[in-house]
């Protein structure tokens, strides 16, 4: 584990101390000095060329190309990324096909930037998705979409109201056709704030109300199974 960080942070070799020694035996922490932005040589250094990378960055400015360019780590790496403002732009270009993002929004009112994580596998964009909630519920946070010019924060403690989900899913099917689950809960993960499951509760809503119609006439919806409009 590599740790990029400035002289500013006095405190936190002290701070991952406690963590270090949580780690299994064969992982070691090695504290780097520098900003985020030494990243790319960070990992050169380490030999960590073209193996499996997680990243997380917190960027007080502009994502680089070279900073995405070692984070994507020649197709085999994931970033999670803490910044001012949408990133969903520069990760889809840097090389993720998978990008999901929530603005969160503290217990105040107070906006602290947008999180944005690129990746290649629907199963770590699920598990990022499902820990920014539990994260959210612990300390009352609440989530919007950066891109969604009304604002409209997400409560994620209890039963979200699922209602904009469905509406966007509803969306989604008018404009694409007739989709898979599948499909349906990536679309979730990466143009929503909401979590996959979410996606097959409100499909699961949409199928009671009339709205959405299934292959199968019971069960549980399979990934593989086509959602289309009624009418």
């Amino acid at each position: 584990m590599l740790v990029l960080a400035d002289a500013a942070d006095a405190d936190l070799p002290a701070r991952l101390g406690p963590i270090e020694a949580e780690l299994p035996a064969e992982v070691t922490v090695h504290l780097l000095p520098g900003d985020p932005y030494r990243l790319p040589v960070a990992v050169k250094a380490a030999g960590a060329a073209g193996a499996p990378l997680f990243s997380f960055v917190g960027l007080p400015g502009a994502v680089t190309p070279k900073l995405l360019a070692a984070a994507t780590n020649g197709r085999a790496g994931e970033l999670l990324l803490h910044t001012g403002d949408s990133a969903r732009e520069v990760l889809v270009s840097a090389g993720f096909p998978l990008v999901a993002e929530v603005a969160p929004v503290l217990p105040g009112g107070e906006a602290v930037g947008v999180v944005a994580f690129g990746s290649r596998s629907d199963r770590s964009l699920e598990a990022i998705r499902d820990a920014l909630w539990a994260v959210g519920a612990d300390h009352g946070v609440r989530y919007r979409d950066p891109l969604d010019p009304t604002g409209t924060t997400v409560d994620v403690l209890g039963d979200p109201d699922l209602e904009p989900l469905a509406h966007e899913l509803l969306t989604e099917l008018r404009a694409g056709g007739p989709r898979p689950v599948t499909e349906l809960r990536r679309h979730t993960l990466t143009a929503t704030v909401y979590r996959a499951a979410d996606a097959n509760q409100a499909l699961a809503d949409l199928l009671d109300a009339g709205e959405v119609r299934r292959e199968r006439e019971s069960g549980r919806l399979a990934g593989d199974e086509i959602i289309s409009l009624t009418r």
